[in-house]
């Protein structure tokens, strides 16, 4: 064997017998985002030779049955493939594990642990979080037992700095770790049940091919108002709402040390003084014309009917963005004669839970024959009124971080 080590890996057919489905779904959604292809193609295309009434129309693997998911599974045939496979459901077994220890009634878990579990539980980190660590050059590290790494709190915040390279690709330079005495920290940058923190710490750990599993990702951690799931603020929004300063003044050079520093700051302004309440991250609103070829506005309602009730009045074709949310396609004709267009989306799902027909048969069944709704020309006679909302906004938004500013002064102050 001239001294290689081999590790087994289970054939293909007997790899999912056991698995749950919800992870059977989460593997086949990893796969169809990075487009992994079996003997029969990626997911759609699998979709569409196996399944000969629908095909890819009902594309969402939670929709999906495990007989097709399994069927779409089992196509793959490659090691490499398989390997990152039981890399993904040793994982998610893990994960389970780890949630089950802390939310059992005799073990709520650390402060600290509860922020590691509200980063597991974020729409997002399935998805940022599931490395290719079966591939040459990663580390894995290993947990160890439950219920004695759970009970660490140590923490180490890191980030590192990146530099271009000729051919295009990034390359790390130099790696900042601070632990929460805010000193330099590599020594035990590693041991077991060390908590690693960040912001957008999946980036981090990707250029250092790291897989680790106790993590806090400051991005994650905080609710916000006005944005939806999958929009998190910059480190330096964050840290001159949260902690009435900014990392950085405008223009300034990166700091790996300065972005660690700041992201532990903010684990441990979560853990003294909670923040449970929905943050509001001013936007930055556009006071000259903008060079960008596109920019987009957010407008709150008072409640979710009464938004649905404007989205559903809004004339314009529907369609749905690369996240499944509705959009309708809108066009205004200004008062020069020029036609603008532009999307209205509705930033929260569809709540139905009906499956839609495919447009292709409903318009084969229906007798009338279909048609393209049009897109409907308004008049633009209220693009003063539109610019006064914004201005109304704009000042809103600036009381509230005013307010936040002063609220945040005064916790530290009275040490609440």
């Amino acid at each position: 064997m001239c001294g290689r080590t081999y590790r087994y890996v289970r054939p293909h057919f007997e790899l999912w017998l056991d698995t749950n489905r919800n992870v059977l779904s989460d593997i086949v959604k990893l796969a169809q985002k990075q487009d992994m292809k079996g003997d029969k193609g990626n997911w759609k295309e699998f979709l569409n030779v196996h399944d000969q009434k629908f095909g890819a129309f009902f594309s969402d693997p939670s929709k999906r049955s495990n007989d097709i998911l399994i069927s779409f599974l089992k196509t793959f045939t490659l090691v490499d493939n398989l390997k990152f496979f039981v890399n993904r459901i040793r994982r998610y077994k893990i994960l389970k594990e780890v949630e089950q220890y802390t939310k059992s009634s005799s073990n709520t878990g650390s402060p600290q642990q509860r922020l590691v579990l509200l980063t597991m539980e974020h729409s997002q980190y399935k998805e940022r979080y599931s490395f290719p660590s079966h591939n040459d050059g990663w580390m894995v590290t290993e947990l160890g037992k439950i219920s004695k790494a759970m009970k660490s709190k140590r923490m180490i915040a890191i980030d590192c700095e990146m530099v271009l390279c000729e051919d295009g690709t990034d390359a790390v330079v130099k790696v900042c770790a601070v632990d929460q005495n805010l000193e330099k920290s590599l020594k035990r940058l590693l041991r077991s049940g060390t908590i690693l923190v960040g912001h957008t710490l999946y980036n981090d750990l990707q250029a250092l091919k790291i897989d680790h599993l106790r993590v806090i990702d400051t991005s994650y951690i905080f609710e916000y108002l006005d944005r939806p799931t999958y929009s998190t603020p910059s480190l330096n929004d964050l840290c001159k709402v949260v902690l009435g300063s900014e990392v950085r003044k405008e223009g300034e050079p990166h700091n790996c040390l300065e972005d660690a520093r700041a992201a532990m700051k903010l684990v441990l302004a979560k853990l003294e003084h909670g923040f449970n309440d929905p943050i509001l991250i001013p936007r930055k609103m556009p006071i000259v014309k903008a060079k960008g070829k596109s920019y987009s506005i957010y407008v709150t309602f008072e409640d979710n009917t009464l938004a649905c009730e404007a989205y559903k009045g809004i004339e314009g074709e529907e369609i749905k963005d690369s996240n499944g949310l509705p959009q309708k396609l809108v066009s205004l004709e200004l008062e020069s004669g020029k036609t603008i267009s532009f999307h209205v989306r509705k930033m929260t799902p569809d709540t139905s839970t009906e499956p839609a027909l495919p447009k292709k048969r409903q318009a084969q069944d229906e007798s009338e024959p279909y048609k393209k709704q049009k897109v409907t020309l308004h008049q633009c006679n209220h693009v003063e009124e539109i610019e006064k909302l914004k201005l109304e906004l704009k000042q809103k938004d600036e009381e509230i971080l005013s307010l936040q500013k002063i609220l945040s002064a005064v916790t530290r102050k009275h040490g609440l």
